[in-house]
């Protein structure tokens, strides 16, 4: 089953009995029988929504990221001398 503007590049297996959801886009060779794909690019749908989930936080996370690097660049910096 193929889901309204999936989009599959090139000259790719898919699988018998296939789940290919709307806008998926599909770029390389289904695993086997009875998979299901979202997303783009095409993967497991529970991968698919955990990824999805933490990208909203990406903005956060990076913040944090970056306050955490300028503290550890000072110990450095104290360590040194």
């Amino acid at each position: 089953m193929v889901g309204g503007q999936a989009g599959f590049a090139g000259h790719i297996h898919v699988a018998d009995k296939t789940f290919v959801g709307a806008q998926c886009g599909v770029i390389k060779d289904t695993k086997g029988a009875g998979e299901s794909l979202i997303g783009s690019p095409a993967m497991d749908p529970k991968m698919f929504f955990k990824a999805k989930a933490i990208y909203s936080k990406l903005p956060d996370m990076y913040r944090q990221m970056a306050v955490l690097q300028r503290e550890l660049d000072e110990m450095k910096a104290k360590l040194d001398k």
